[in-house]
């Protein structure tokens, strides 16, 4: 039976996940980080430098954990679907809803884009018809429910 040895050329050779993030402040900057390895970043003036010095970070970071004998995590491949199930407040349920109805979107195609576009996913940006002109405010002690605001417009859902 052969045994692997799990040494610094062992973790070198894994397919850990890079994860690349713009932060704008402080005058701008990238941050590159290993998801698989707690801590394990660095940052740089382009997303370049970034991934660039996080390959010597990240040998750095399983070497001195390999010394003082800490486990170190391995990547763990992910079959992803596609298909999440989500429980929500079912006021939230009715907001999105509607929000999907006025934009004459499936409640699915809205939730995926307004996902999209809270993580900066690009494939989704400006998918959405409307550009947010409409204001929504739900009074949950009110029976008129969810009130929506179109210009000057207003109606009861």
């Amino acid at each position: 039976m052969n045994k692997v040895i799990k040494d610094l050329e062992y973790y070198a050779g894994l397919p850990y996940t890079i994860i690349l993030e713009k932060y704008d402040d402080q005058g701008g900057y990238w941050v590159a980080r290993v998801a698989e390895l707690p801590f394990c970043m660095i940052h740089g003036n382009t997303p370049g430098e970034a991934l660039k010095d996080i390959e010597e970070i990240k040998m750095d970071w399983i070497r001195s954990n390999l010394e003082e004998g800490h486990p170190i995590p391995e990547p763990v491949d992910h079959n992803f679907s596609g298909e999440i199930r989500v429980r929500m407040p079912p006021t939230l349920h009715r907001f999105i809803s509607d929000r999907a109805m006025i934009e004459e979107v499936s409640l699915n195609q809205f939730m995926v884009m307004a996902l999209a576009r809270a993580v900066g996913y690009p494939e989704y940006e400006n998918k959405i018809k409307s550009n947010t002109a409409i204001e929504f405010r739900y009074e949950p002690n009110n029976s008129r429910g969810l009130i929506v605001t179109e210009g000057k417009r207003k109606y009861r859902k």
